[in-house]
């Protein structure tokens, strides 16, 4: 449990497991679970944030690496997401509405 405070939804494991280079991606989890405010407002999504332009180590989306959370109470929902294109980036958003 490295992580205590955050709660990882979706399929962020997955994510984080595939990543050629998890560096960046674990500086902010480690940021966010200190209770740090990164990132900026997630736009259209009330109470989300976005850390964006994380590196993956991915050829082909190399800076596209984006954390999503939310605090909620004493736990942090946090989404670990590569961004493909735009309109899939929206589908994923859209998922984060129903959680």
């Amino acid at each position: 449990m490295a992580f205590s405070r955050l709660t990882f939804v979706l399929d962020s494991v997955e994510v984080l497991a595939n990543l050629d280079s998890s560096a960046s991606m674990m500086r902010s989890l480690v940021q966010i679970d200190m209770g740090e405010v990164v990132g900026k407002d997630l736009e259209g999504l009330r109470g989300w944030r976005e850390v964006s332009k994380l590196a993956t180590g991915v050829a082909g989306s190399e800076d596209m690496g984006r954390i999503y959370y939310k605090p909620d109470g004493d736990r942090v929902l946090v989404s670990v997401h590569v961004k493909q294109d735009d309109k899939e980036q929206r589908r994923h958003i859209e998922r984060l509405r129903s959680i």
